[in-house]
């Protein structure tokens, strides 16, 4: 079992991916992990803020997070967001 802030540890995010400290909390190397965000995303869009600049320019991602969380665009990469597909 993970230490109980270890959030260098994918398991221990996707455990607490209900809460939306996780992301912010996780190591650079897991805010770049494109299944870790998007598990936090598809819970919390605003998550996407925490997000690599990476996994903020893939459009599956920015889709997961808009339609959860309309706000959550203002956190995507800037071309993403006058895509027709998301806005």
């Amino acid at each position: 079992m993970s230490e109980p802030n270890d959030f260098s540890d994918p398991r221990r995010v996707l455990e607490e991916i209900n809460r939306p400290i996780p992301l912010r909390l996780a190591s650079d190397s897991l805010r770049d992990d494109e299944a870790v965000v998007l598990g936090a995303v598809s819970v919390h869009g605003l998550a996407l803020g925490y997000a690599s600049a990476r996994v903020s320019r893939s459009k599956n991602v920015v889709l997961v997070a808009v339609k959860e969380c309309g706000m959550a665009l203002r956190y995507a990469d800037p071309e993403l967001q006058s895509d027709k597909e998301i806005v």
